[in-house]
């Protein structure tokens, strides 16, 4: 995060150059277990609610194991609700 405003000695003019953002916003979802990060994808632009429900099927749900717990934090993406049990199971054809 470059700062808003910079300090000088009284009397002097602060001379500096701020980093423009001209790329494009990139999103990069991971899920952390004990191994370390799994289930990493990246995607242009915000995680929108198509773009995590395919992370949660097509990335996120294959490598849970029986009792893998998913933690979703304070996750709040309009119009999207975590598949849950449910929906992950159907992934691996359990029930």
């Amino acid at each position: 995060m470059t700062r808003h405003y910079g300090r000088a000695c009284s009397g002097q003019r602060v001379h500096d150059a701020v980093p423009e953002n001209w790329g494009r916003n990139v999103t990069v979802l991971g899920a952390l277990s004990c191994q370390g990060l799994d289930a990493l994808m990246s995607s242009e632009d915000a995680a929108d609610a198509p773009v995590f429900r395919a992370y949660a099927t097509e990335v996120l749900a294959p490598p849970l194991q029986a009792h893998d717990v998913v933690q979703t934090g304070q996750l709040r993406i309009n119009g999207f609700n975590l598949p849950g049990r449910k929906g992950l199971n159907s992934v691996h054809g359990r029930s």
